[in-house]
């Protein structure tokens, strides 16, 4: 029980050590204090006494810093830690005493029950656990990542959540006339579940009640349930006070006219720019919150728990916003300060004065240790760098170090002064900022270079001390902005031995335990270290803020928008202009961009998006395709897809289902080589929901390829393949949770091509999916030959040498003819008016718009690509599918019809007479069905059975999805089966029992053969 609770209390702080404090009978005195490590939970339990368990146990809900919870032990051994000692915030709790012998107050709720009520009412999320504790119970609120607590400001804010959410509840009580204790302290101690309240001679257990869920969530959505943030209660004096040291309003406002504008205008700023303006204010430390309110209280109705609130919003998006962003919101800055945004403005200064106030960023002793032990290192720019750092924090140290050099017999001293100077005339920024170096970075203060690891220099009680953050040198040395939500994220670049490795990952990994992730890319990081790398990234952030460039980070292809261009991105090109240019060339843009895709699988089929061979051998063997409507069709639905989004229309789905193989593969891979090497754009059926939808969102515009839904080892299959189309159609994935809240959700409009062994609508029972769906049956070749074989083999040959060209120049046409957007949705409407004239209302309809994208789509492929192709049978291709589902039943009823004409056709010898046999046509008597001389069925006027196997086989050569089909009739009440099976019943049939699909009179009443509700003709099974 203990080890499952703190566990999953303590997932997350892998860092901390908890004491656990053990009282006499009755609370007063301590009899045993008890460490246990984050990291060694298991161990920690193992080891302690068996009086721990017998006794009034308490322990630390905010894991303490080791280091300093020690030495606090060893001045006091009663202390049990403060809220200055708190490395993170795990969650909410609460404590909610109970009447009963062991509280002498009258005013407490009367019950458990009673007191959960009033929690639930006033914070309506179950907690994660509840702690029975004999004189009342305890409640948690797990998070899915704890609140770190990495500065004292951060604990400040931490300690006025705790505040707020206990106020929250605390109001909650006292309005139903009962008393709650205050327990939002961060070094609050609670009852240790497994342990013994022993209280006024009365003993009862602490236990886990049943009811405790152990979810955990996400502190977003759980803070949205209080209703406003306190006031900081945290006096001056107090451990948790913040240094008032931070830069002054007249400093601000002197050196950024954005800021100045709006602590001058702040009592009609509108929103978007004082968003602008918090996200700039709050990375400043320290201070940077009170700024925000400095800042803010002129405006209308300002609180001060109201603007907390948005603070605390801010907190949960990474990084200052941008100038550039700022000049899009409305405030157009007249000056050229050379920094990506205004909080570049006082990094400078912030890192200056800190300077100042420590003595060293280098320690003297590793650059010594260099010149005597590794002499040959001293022209390195490491050393270099080093050397110039220790002369801006300690000039005396450095002239120490310009003495050994001189001194030195195998330094040429005037040599390496020139290198010296070369390194120190750099300009501040790069020229080319893609290749920032590592060296080229300002260390933040108190930081070091040794034995090519970090190192950070801590003040000790009598000397300095030195403490390794990381083994290797370690910098963010971009960042990037998401042009979807401006997300930041940050690239980490890092040296291993004499090898520069860089991974993009989100800010807001780097800035919590998550950070370990970088170990799967070689980085040196583990449980151990993830906390100091995480605040010396984040420093080095803050610290270089004018030097590390900013770029536009896409992680989607298609269309975009940079300022007042459009842009088209395909893989490794770009459009602009009406002109295909190298993504390398982006560089070069006003406002840089780079495409990235976290995920393995997703970059898999964006690795393939590239052009090889040339445009001209593909348009030769195109040409030669114009007898086969099927793979036309193909082809130009890949191009076409990007349109979609142009003309306002939604993604669709063009199937290719027969049970032969024939050109299935051979058309998708038509559509692949459009706008990519056709061998690896494509993704199989057999694919996970998350992984297609994640590649879907890439793709975004491009078309989504699946081959072969016979490959699918789901259990539901029909379901899988519902949820896949609807989901594409729909262009939006679902939302699932992650550990620190929800993921993103992926958008797209495209159409899917897709091949199979059965047609997909035999999974899309109603009419909504048939709408989504141009379901091609029959194969696209006609007929099998030698000769026809040959030709597919010339085609595969083709479009792998000769790919990737045929989307992009199709998009750059379109984008370099002004107005030829507008008159594409022009022929579209026109043709659409034509198509619909051909086809039923409803179904028929809406199925006339995805016919007229393809018609459109094909003109302008012979207009850009100069195909000639005849489109009078792409018409037809597609026409005549979509009368017979706008005119037909379901797919089960036309699957009823075709068993049954089947069983008709190939009714065998006939079985004993009924009563009524004289009275009915021969049609109706019962029968075996017979196939190559074996009774595979019995077929009669009210009922139907064929064996399981057969059946199956039957209804997929003839284009059926089987388990689908089944489904239908067993929902629909048409088959009779036995309990405990999914679709069977065993039947009589010569002798045997084998399992059958056994369709009854309600199906056969469908077909008109049976005339009674009740008919007395059923089979006797």
């Amino acid at each position: 029980m203990l080890n499952r609770f703190l566990k999953f209390w303590l997932s997350g702080a892998n860092d901390g050590a908890v004491p656990i404090i053990t009282f006499s009978p009755g609370n007063k005195t301590i009899i045993i204090k008890s460490l246990i490590f984050t990291s060694s939970i298991d161990e920690g339990i193992k080891n302690l006494d068996i009086a721990v368990f017998q006794n009034n146990s308490y322990f630390s809900v905010c894991p303490m810093d080791p280091g300093r919870l020690k030495a606090g032990l060893d001045d006091n051994p009663h202390t049990r830690g403060d809220s200055e000692l708190a490395l993170c915030m795990p969650g909410f709790w609460a404590d909610i005493d109970v009447t009963g012998p062991t509280h002498k107050a009258d005013n407490l709720v009367p019950t458990i029950e009673k007191g959960r009520e009033i929690v639930l009412n006033a914070f309506p999320v179950e907690p994660s656990v509840i702690v029975k504790t004999g004189g009342g119970f305890h409640c948690y609120w797990k998070f899915k990542t704890p609140l770190l607590l990495n500065t004292d400001e951060e604990r400040a804010e931490a300690q006025q959540l705790a505040n707020s959410f206990n106020t929250l509840l605390f109001n909650a009580f006292q309005a139903e006339q009962y008393h709650l204790d205050n327990v939002s302290d961060l070094a609050r101690i609670m009852r240790l579940p497994g342990s013994m309240n022993r209280k006024h001679g009365i003993d009862s257990p602490v236990i886990i009640l049943k009811e405790s869920t152990y979810a955990e969530y996400d502190l977003a959505m759980v803070r949205n349930h209080i209703p406003e943030i306190i006031e900081n209660p945290v006096s001056k004096s107090s451990a948790l006070s913040i240094p008032y040291n931070r830069p002054q309003i007249e400093e601000l406002t002197a050196k950024c006219d954005f800021l100045d504008h709006c602590y001058k205008n702040q009592h009609n700023l509108p929103e978007p720019q004082w968003h602008a303006m918090i996200s700039n204010l709050l990375p400043i430390r320290p201070g940077g919150r009170e700024l925000c309110h400095e800042f803010s209280k002129d405006y209308p109705g300002y609180t001060h728990q109201e603007t907390d609130k948005k603070i605390l919003q801010a907190m949960d998006n990474s990084g200052p916003i941008t100038c550039n962003v700022i000049r899009e919101r409305g405030f157009d800055c007249p000056r050229s300060c050379r920094v990506k945004s205004p909080a570049g403005q006082f990094s400078r200064s912030m890192v200056a004065s800190s300077y100042q106030q420590t003595s060293s960023t280098v320690s003297l002793s590793s650059l010594i240790d260099i010149i005597l032990k590794k002499p040959d290192e001293i022209y390195s720019e490491r050393f270099l760098s080093q050397c110039h750092e220790l002369e801006n924090s300690s000039p005396e140290e450095s002239a120490s170090i310009m003495l050994m050099l001189q001194n030195l017999k195998s330094c040429d001293f005037e040599q390496w002064q020139q290198a010296y100077q070369s390194l120190k005339d750099r300009p501040a920024s790069c020229e080319d900022e893609s290749q920032l170096t590592i060296n080229q970075l300002k260390l933040p203060p108190g930081y070091f270079r040794k034995d090519n690891g970090i190192y950070l220099l801590t003040k000790g009680k009598t000397e300095d001390k030195e403490a390794l953050v990381i083994t290797h040198e370690i910098a963010p040395t971009k960042i990037l902005q998401s042009l979807r939500d401006n997300k930041i994220s940050v690239e980490i670049s890092y040296l291993i031995g004499n090898s520069r490795h860089s991974v993009i990952l989100a800010r807001e990994v780097i800035a919590s335990n998550t950070i370990t992730s970088l170990a799967g890319y070689g980085a040196h990081v583990n449980s151990t270290n993830m906390s100091q790398v995480s605040k010396y990234l984040m420093a080095m952030e803050l610290t270089n803020r004018d030097l590390i460039p900013i770029s536009v980070l896409i992680g989607k292809l298609g269309w975009f928008r940079t300022e007042d261009k459009e842009f088209f991105l395909v893989g490794d090109r770009y459009i602009k202009d009406g002109e295909i240019k190298p993504i390398a060339e982006s560089a070069k843009e006003i406002i840089p961009f780079e495409l990235h895709f976290p995920d393995a699988e997703t970059a898999k089929v964006y690795s393939g998006i590239k052009a090889s061979g040339s445009l001209e051998a593909w348009i030769k063997m195109a040409i030669t395709l114009d007898p086969y409507a099927y793979l036309k069709i193909a082809i130009i639905a890949a191009i076409v897809s990007p349109i979609l989004e142009k003309l306002k229309l939604p993604g669709f789905v063009i199937h290719y289902g027969y049970p032969t193989s024939v050109g299935k593969s051979t058309a998708l891979f038509l559509a692949g080589s459009t706008f990519g090497e056709p061998e690896k754009v494509y993704t199989s059926w057999n694919s996970t929901k998350i992984n297609i939808e994640r590649i879907s969102g890439a793709l975004n515009v491009l078309s989504m390829l699946l081959d072969e839904t016979k490959a699918i080892t789901v259990k539901n299959k029909p379901e899988f393949i519902r949820e896949i189309v609807y989901q594409h159609c729909l262009g939006i994935s679902r939302g699932r949770a992650k550990p620190n809240g929800l993921q993103e959700k992926q958008y797209w409009t495209s159409t899917m091509i897709s091949t199979g062994e059965a047609n997909v609508l035999a999974m899309i029972q109603d009419g909504g999916g048939k709408a989504r769906v141009l379901d091609l049956p029959g194969m696209p070749f006609k007929g099998q030959s030698p000769e026809l074989a040959d030709f597919i083999d010339s085609i595969n040959a083709v479009i792998n040498e000769n790919y990737g060209h045929a989307l992009p120049e199709v998009i750059a046409y379109l984008m370099g003819s002004p107005g030829k957007m507008e008159w594409v949705k022009v022929r579209f409407d026109e043709i659409k008016t034509e198509i619909r004239k051909l086809l039923p209302a409803g179904i028929g309809t809406r199925l006339a718009a995805i016919i007229s994208v393809i018609l459109v789509g094909g003109e302008i492929v012979n207009e850009v690509l100069g195909l000639d192709w005849n489109l009078e049978d792409v018409k037809t291709a597609m026409v005549e599918p979509c009368l017979q589902i706008s005119t037909q039943g379901t797919e089960g009823q036309r699957a009823l019809e075709s068993l049954y004409e089947f069983s008709i056709g190939h009714r065998g010898c006939l079985i004993s007479p009924s009563h009524d046999a004289a009275e009915v046509s021969e049609e109706f008597k019962p029968a075996y069905i017979s196939q190559f001389g074996a009774d595979v069925g019995i077929v009669h006027r009210a009922s139907l059975a064929i064996t399981y196997s057969f059946a199956k086989k039957l209804l997929q050569e003839r284009g059926f999805e089987p388990d689908a089909v089944f489904k239908e009739w067993k929902e629909k009440g048409w088959l009779d089966v036995y309990k405990g099976r999914n679709f069977e019943k065993q039947v009589n049939i010569n002798g045997g029992k084998p399992w059958c699909i056994c369709l009854n009179s309600k199906a056969m009443k469908i077909l008109s053969h049976c005339e009674y509700d009740d008919c007395a003709d059923q089979l006797i099974l």
